[in-house]
């Protein structure tokens, strides 16, 4: 995953959604998504705005990005 700052990364992946932080340097980060590892990558040319022009492939009449990725996780009950 690029990222425009690894600190804004940092807050967002480990202080937001609780992924425990593993290796790092100053070019990037990696986390435990659920048993597997994430990495941000910084990428200072994503700027502010966080985007680059991107390329999209149709998947069930939508557009998708091209990278991405997805998570499925299994709901928790309440109570």
């Amino acid at each position: 995953m690029q990222v425009r700052n690894i600190d804004e990364a940092r807050r967002f992946y480990k202080d937001i959604l609780g992924c425990a932080e593993g290796r790092s340097a100053a070019q990037w980060v990696d986390f435990n998504l659920y048993g597997h590892q994430f990495v941000c990558h910084l990428n200072p040319a994503l700027g502010r705005t966080g985007k680059l022009s991107s390329h999209y492939n149709p998947v069930d009449g939508q557009g998708v990005p091209v990278p991405h990725f997805g998570v499925v996780l299994r709901p928790r009950a309440m109570g």
